[in-house]
């Protein structure tokens, strides 16, 4: 629609006005002197300052035509269809979500033209249907990523009129995705972009009949004579009042059966096995769940994991003659390695030691010597004889009352010197500094195997400086000044390992090691490590006390010719790639001249490949696209003499999306509310089409212009050539 308005000069019609009935004045002012011309005359003056006034007048009120109108804006909608595997699932009537869904947008489009609307099809991917393109033939993708999908069409229509998202999906997200559906939402509302969602499958776990288990992580290596565990879930829906049973295989032999009566419609129950292996080697374990009548995914009614049993676990002595909290807590930590198995001997209790094992380590707690019996003494002599390692702990009446000294060959195991004298219980009492002490490795960047907590330096050092003050240690030197007995010198060949500094800078020896003869030795002079345990440093109290077992029995590194495989993973899905490290001792611990490692990896199908390794010797394997065994196997030749050894590992199909199987509707629910869109039953997909339609027609922008009818150079001059030429004709006639 046309108008005619006015734009004055200065924003005012009463400015413009003013100026016009100035010049107007003038103008009538000069009528005065026109009297003296010719009525003729006069009248060409009259009519040349009326035309003036006329020009004036518009350019100081600026006339200009304004036009009105509407633009048409180009805008688009965006489909998503749900192309996961989930969607197979046939829970709606006998049939599958994808054909429910594929049935929606078929319904929907029969409504008319839709070549605004752009169609995606997703799943751990999100991918462009072309108009021409059929939809896929049937769901098969492994990953629900809502989130993603709905950035990727919000990034794809980045700075154009989106008028809506159509979200066809069972709600399931199960990805591995770092953008959460409702992350994604947020970004579309603040985007003014609104999701609606056609939910597709039962919600009702009570619906889908299904049984599925999961194993949760267990020892990969386990010790002769010690039990794995094998714990897991399973996860029952829809057999209520019915018994499923529970099956343990070892190599597909079943060794153990549990049966369990379903109480509910949907239960989680936890279950455990326990397996002891006589053989070593690596074994697959299976458990397994009865397929039951109607499920709606078989295949994830088994899980399988793979153990190495190995020969020789460490056995440790642990000898104690009192209760103190430090012996609870190392007896503690070293029961949670699997490669050391203890036995527990509190003497005041009238337990003994089993004269018949053999010891690779032996920890003597505040332990008094005439509390054994001879085949006790027995037992620890030939354990020292032996190499058996010597763990001595600080106790008031062991070390500070010096009642080892009445055993000498453990006296003379000893880093410190324990002469043939016992010493009064004052002294002993004072010798024990209670006081806040940090703990630290003595030889800084260079620290001994057991003052290494991580395997960088920098980072070992910073786990000790975070470590909780010890609060005492026994004061050799005090007891020695206190009795004048040549008691607790450091014997020659020891090595002061760690080190306690109190608040005042004072130090004091900490941790000692030393030789047995045919073995090693060490004594930790405080008998409060346990207040590591109780903070937030359990795991370095685990591992101090593990390393220091290890160091004592010779175990710290690995014996010369021995070959090993580090499995990152033994269970895989079909796509993952396997990792494993080589670990491998030569037998000239001093070079690894000549010696060469090749590894290889048999598929399923018989295929061989080579399992590359780089220098670290670690080596990696992709080609995991047919699901079953794999077998790893590993050669080392070290000039000429040969050492081999095989793993295992499992590669599954990803069956991820079906467990659990139920579609999740409050999740779409709530994508919908977020972003001010709707929920659309799979019937109403064509009043979204329709809508879309309509919005599209409404999608327009107000539109004005305007143009000035006056704003022209020529009638500006025309104005000025309206007065020039009164001026001439004033000349002319004499009256300039």
């Amino acid at each position: 629609m046309d108008s005619l308005a006015l734009q004055p000069v200065f924003s005012s019609t009463a400015a413009a006005l003013l100026l016009w009935i100035g010049a107007a004045a003038v103008s009538f002012f000069l009528i005065r002197k026109d009297l003296a011309f010719s009525t003729g005359r006069r009248r060409i003056l009259l009519g040349l300052r009326a035309l003036f006034l006329l020009i004036f007048a518009l350019l100081l009120l600026r006339p200009s035509l304004l036009r009105e109108g509407t633009l048409r804006l180009p805008a688009s909608a965006a489909v998503l269809l749900d192309t996961s595997e989930s969607m197979s699932i046939a829970d709606l009537a006998g049939h599958t979500r994808y054909g429910a869904a594929d049935e929606a947008l078929r319904e929907g489009r029969r409504g008319g033209e839709d070549s605004f609307f752009t169609f995606f099809r997703f799943d751990e991917e999100t991918t462009l249907l072309e108009p021409d393109a059929a939809l896929p033939a049937k769901p098969t993708g492994k990953e629900t990523a809502i989130g993603s999908a709905l950035k990727s069409v919000l990034d794809r229509f980045a700075g154009k009129r989106l008028l809506g998202i159509l979200l066809v999906s069972d709600g399931a997200q199960r990805a591995a995705d770092p953008l959460s559906p409702q992350d994604a939402a947020l970004a579309l509302r603040t985007a003014g972009v609104p999701i609606y969602v056609c939910p597709v499958g039962s919600s009702n776990k009570g619906d889908l009949r299904d049984v599925s288990v999961t194993l949760s992580s267990s020892a990969a290596r386990v010790y002769l004579g010690n039990e794995t565990a094998v714990e897991g879930l399973l996860s029952v829906s829809g057999y209520r009042g019915e018994t499923i049973p529970l099956t343990l295989s070892v190599e597909g032999k079943e060794v153990a059966r549990q049966e369990f009566a379903l109480t509910s419609e949907s239960q989680i129950i936890p279950f455990r096995f326990g397996y002891t292996s006589d053989e070593p080697g690596q074994k697959r374990l299976t458990v397994s769940a009865g397929v039951m009548p109607g499920e709606i995914a078989p295949s994830n009614n088994a899980a399988d994991e793979y153990v190495l049993f190995l020969r020789g676990n460490l056995r440790v002595l642990f000898l104690e003659g009192t209760r103190r909290f430090e012996d609870k807590f190392i007896r503690m930590a070293l029961d949670a390695k699997q490669e050391i198995s203890v036995d527990y001997v509190r003497l005041p209790d009238g337990q003994r030691a089993d004269e018949n094992r053999k010891y690779s380590a032996v920890v003597l707690g505040d332990v008094d010597p005439d509390d054994l019996d001879a085949s006790e003494r027995a037992l620890l002599e030939n354990a020292v004889a032996d190499g058996a390692g010597l763990v001595f702990l600080a106790g008031l009446g062991s070390i500070a009352e010096n009642h080892l000294s009445r055993a000498r060959f453990l006296a003379s195991a000893a880093p410190i010197e324990l002469p043939d004298v016992q010493l009064d219980r004052e002294s002993a009492e004072a010798g024990f500094v209670v006081r806040p002490l940090r703990a630290a490795p003595a030889e800084g960047e260079n620290a001994h195997y057991l003052a290494r907590l991580a395997a960088e330096s920098g980072r070992s050092k910073k786990v000790w400086d975070e470590l909780p003050p010890l609060e005492s240690v026994l004061d050799l030197q005090y007891i020695r000044e206190k009795t004048a007995v040549e008691y607790g010198k450091i014997k020659a060949g020891t090595e002061t390992v760690l080190t306690g500094t109190d608040d005042e800078g004072n130090v004091f020896p900490l941790l000692l090691t030393g030789s047995t003869g045919a073995g090693r030795s060490a004594i930790l002079l405080s008998d409060a490590t346990w207040r590591w345990a109780m903070s937030e440093k359990r795991d370095v109290f685990e591992t101090f006390w593990r390393q220091l077992i290890l160091w004592a029995a010779g175990r710290d590194v690995p014996a010369p010719g021995e070959l090993d495989v580090e499995q990152e993973s033994t269970v895989l899905f079909r796509g993952e790639t396997a990792r494993a490290r080589i670990l491998y001792m030569p037998y000239n611990a001093e070079s690894a001249d000549g010696v060469t490692v090749e590894a290889n990896v048999t598929a399923p199908g018989g295929e061989r490949f080579p399992f590359s390794l780089d220098r670290e010797r670690l080596g990696a394997f992709a080609q995991t696209d047919a699901p079953g065994e794999y077998l790893l196997s590993v050669e080392v030749n070290d000039n000429g003499k040969k050492s081999e050894t095989t793993r295992r590992f499992l590669v599954r199909e990803n069956h991820r999306e079906l467990e659990p199987p139920a579609a999740d509707a409050a999740l779409l629910a709530s994508l919908a509310e977020i972003t001010r869109g709707e929920v659309i039953p799979p019937g109403g997909t064509a009043d979204f089409f329709e809508k879309m339609r309509e919005k599209k027609e409404s999608a327009v922008e107000p539109i004005r212009s305007r143009r000035y009818l006056c704003d022209s150079w020529i009638l500006f001059a025309l104005g000025v050539a309206l007065l020039s030429a009164e001026w001439l004709f004033r000349k002319r006639w004499g009256r300039a």
